[in-house]
């Protein structure tokens, strides 16, 4: 069995006709998304507006930084799938020559703000500036009261990599929306089976077990307050983890910081799993995944990176996942409406 691939990539208002190959990153520890579109030094185009009008020249001359991008894939027989969309970034010089292009996180580096409150909250500030960006909020979004902060002349990307650092949440673009929350809150669903739609799996359980750990737990209260405490073994590897809106207990401190230990040290599997191009998912979306040679690994996972290759080899997506529970054994993957391919 084989499948048909199709992409289109437009830049601007010009569709490109010779791709070599296209990469995209999407990981939770960034922001945004960057993509990578090999193309010959000379490129033939057509335009969006005399679809039969070809041209052939340099890609440097053809497009420019700040180019809208548009790129969509599919096979013979299944719906388009939107793999990414940004802005051309700058170009690397090669034979052949790559456009490298960055997301929405484009626009959000444009612009620098000044605020300063007294006292908001986290929802209010995002919004505050998000104004303009064409960016807006993906719900469900955390909300934390803060007090006395002051950004100056910053972008709204630095302002979003301060939060990310300091009060460690999970934040990320999904096209024209940011998902500001914790990797646990999941936005979407999407099923994975080894017997349908899964080429390879290498999800393994991590060696945390046999390290020194040592934890560094941090406790975001109501009204913005921050505090910490830390477990574990003195000598052992560090790991934070945040816990929010929690009122001041130390002993109920103690508990959460120890179950935390405890976690890391469960050998639950997390890693990598790859798939054709369908079934669409995106980063934070709960995946049911059932292992049918190794049982073991069937739960449910939170997506939390994501890249594409799009190549002469097909059309792949190579997914991170880490875990979040156990899966009901009563749930039918199949019984829901996703598009699941089986592999030959």
């Amino acid at each position: 069995m084989y499948f048909n691939a199709h992409i289109t990539v437009t830049i601007g208002d010009k569709i490109l006709q010779s791709v070599h190959s296209v990469s995209v990153q999407n990981d939770s520890k960034e922001i945004g998304s960057n993509c990578k579109i090999v193309v010959p030094l000379a490129c033939r185009i057509s335009y969006i507006a005399a679809p039969n009008t070809f041209l052939t020249d340099l890609a440097k001359t053809l497009f420019k930084s700040g180019d809208p991008v548009v790129i969509k894939a599919s096979y013979d027989g299944y719906p388009e799938v939107n793999v990414f969309n940004g802005f051309v970034y700058e170009f690397i010089e090669n034979t052949p020559l790559t456009i490298e292009c960055m997301d929405n996180i484009f626009l959000l580096n444009q612009t620098t703000v000044n605020v300063s409150y007294a006292s908001i909250s986290l929802r209010d500030l995002l919004n505050n500036i998000l104004k303009g960006t064409g960016v807006s909020l993906l719900e469900p979004t955390i909300d934390l009261k803060l007090t006395n902060i002051t950004f100056r002349l910053m972008s709204p990307a630095s302002i979003l990599e301060w939060f990310k650092k300091e009060i460690g949440l999970n934040i990320s673009l999904s096209n024209n929306q940011l998902y500001v929350n914790v990797a646990s809150n999941t936005v979407n669903q999407v099923f994975f089976d080894t017997s349908r739609n899964v080429i390879k799996s290498a999800l393994q359980k991590p060696e945390a077990v046999y390290l020194k750990l040592k934890i560094k737990a941090w406790f975001i209260q109501e009204n913005g307050k921050k505090s910490s405490l830390e477990v574990g073994d003195t000598n052992g590897e560090l790991r934070e983890v945040f816990f929010y809106k929690i009122p001041f207990n130390e002993k109920e401190y103690q508990r959460l910081a120890g179950e935390a230990l405890i976690k890391y040290k469960m050998m639950k599997f997390s890693g990598n799993i790859e798939t054709l191009l369908y079934p669409e998912c995106n980063l934070f979306w709960k995946a049911q995944y059932i292992d049918h040679r190794y049982p073991d690994r069937t739960g449910n996972y939170t997506i939390v990176g994501m890249n594409f290759t799009l190549d002469k080899s097909g059309f792949h997506r190579h997914i991170k996942m880490a875990y979040l529970s156990d899966i009901d054994s009563q749930v039918n993957a199949l019984g829901v409406d996703n598009i699941l391919i089986p592999i030959p």
